[in-house]
């Protein structure tokens, strides 16, 4: 008699639409500054009990999964950076390699349900402006020293002994007149 009505009260939940053993979040899609921290929450119905076990695993852009909470306690990798607390998963810091999809799974001894977390970790935008600055500083000052040196190389300016104007000078007759009868300086500056 009691199997049938949990059969009962479970048909009742899947025909009206209304569904027990639920797991949701906040926000589905958190996104956090690199060296920030970062809240992801896990909020389970009231269904599964007070002693639900609530374990959190990430799936990095590889598509390589890890646990990050197991057994109500941080991995490894995760240890010191991570802290479970009332449905939420505390990172104290993340960085780039944190970019990915957290689930959060939620089980007692007969249901599990689940939720997913995409977790975006945004650059340092200062850090980022400066390296590409330099960046482009760099090569245009590479480029201007290939060009000068292609330059010089194909003969496009002058050597150092021809970049002096060379001054000509002409003499001028005995009596200090030109030939029109007017003293006049012959020199020239060829350039």
């Amino acid at each position: 008699m009691f199997v049938s009505g949990l059969v009962s009260v479970f048909l009742f939940f899947h025909a009206t639409g209304v569904e027990a053993f639920i797991v949701t979040t906040k926000n589905a899609n958190v996104r956090a500054k690199e060296n920030e921290g970062a809240d992801l929450s896990c909020i389970p119905s009231a269904d599964f009990g007070a002693d639900a076990r609530v374990e959190w695993k990430f799936r990095d852009m590889k598509g390589s999964t890890t646990y990050v909470i197991f057994d109500g306690k941080p991995t490894t990798l995760y240890e010191g950076r991570a802290t479970k607390f009332d449905g939420v998963l505390r990172f104290s810091k993340v960085t780039r390699k944190d970019n990915g999809q957290y689930q959060c799974e939620v089980s007692n001894k007969q249901y599990v349900g689940d939720v997913k977390v995409n977790l975006t970790v945004l650059g340092n935008i200062n850090t980022g402006g400066i390296v590409a600055g330099v960046i482009v500083a760099l090569l245009a000052l590479a480029l201007l020293c290939f060009g000068l040196w292609y330059a010089h190389r194909k003969g496009y300016m002058p050597k150092k002994s021809e970049s002096k104007p060379s001054v000509v000078y002409q003499p001028t007759s005995e009596s200090g007149e030109d030939e029109d009868g007017e003293f006049r300086q012959k020199s020239s500056f060829v350039v």
